[in-house]
Parts: structure tokens; sequence; C-alpha cells
């Protein structure tokens, strides 16, 4: 199999042959070199992945997977994107804006909220208060 001998790290990309092109195969190996050349970005390997053309959102459902995988969830989601673009300890404020806990006295219905550990926008003691 020509994705187990490094298939996808062709430098050129689409340049070079490489295409998600819906065959699952082909996606793999699209998704793959979107990984491997993402400089260590979400949303670099992410745009580079949809930029390959043809059957995008499988080559970007796949990379979204693997980046994931290797990331982690809160790299992904949280840090990267939900108050624009800043960390807890970089821009304090910004967090406790987006910081559910502090609208919770305008709810008007019971609320299911789930968090993990490394989700910095909540403290677990409040994420915990909230069940």
């Amino acid at each position: 199999m020509n994705i187990a001998q490094g298939s996808y790290k062709k430098e050129g990309g689409y340049d070079q042959g490489i295409r998600g092109t819906g065959y699952v195969v082909n996606a793999l190996e699209a998704a793959l070199w979107a990984f491997c050349y993402d400089k260590d970005s979400f949303e670099v390997g992410a745009l580079a992945a949809v930029n390959l053309g043809d059957d995008t959102d499988t080559t970007a459902a796949i990379y979204g997977q693997l980046a994931g995988a290797y990331y982690g969830y809160n790299e992904l989601c949280f840090i990267e994107n939900d108050a624009g673009r800043f960390t807890r300890f970089k821009n304090f404020q910004a967090f406790e804006i987006s910081n559910f806990v502090n609208y919770v006295t305008n709810w008007t219905q019971l609320m299911l909220v789930i968090h993990e550990t490394y989700d910095y926008r909540t403290p677990n003691t409040q994420g915990t208060i909230i069940f």
C-alpha cells in the first residue's frame, strides 16, 4: 500500500498528485498529507485539506479526526476559536466574558453543561455545580 510507504509525504501536495477523490484510500492519503504539513496548526491543516479540492468534506473530516487525536479536543475548539484566539493566561478578561457561569442567572430552563478538565473557560468546581 502506498500510504504505508509514505506516499502522503509529497511536499507539493496537489501538484504532486495528492487528491481526496472520494475513494477512501485517496481521501486518507490527502488527509495524512494535510496533517503532515500543517505546521502544528489545526487551521493550516484543515484549510490545506479543503484546498486540495475534489471530495473536500471527506478529506477534511478525516484530517479533523487525525488532528483531534493528536492535538486534543481542547486545543481544537476552546483555546483557538471560542473567544478570539487567546488563552486564559494571555487575556483573562476576555475569557471571563465567555465564561457561561456568568450567565447562569439568565437561564429560563434546565440545561446540562458538560466540560472536561482542560476546558479552561470554566473551573471544574463550577462545571459540577450546574448539574
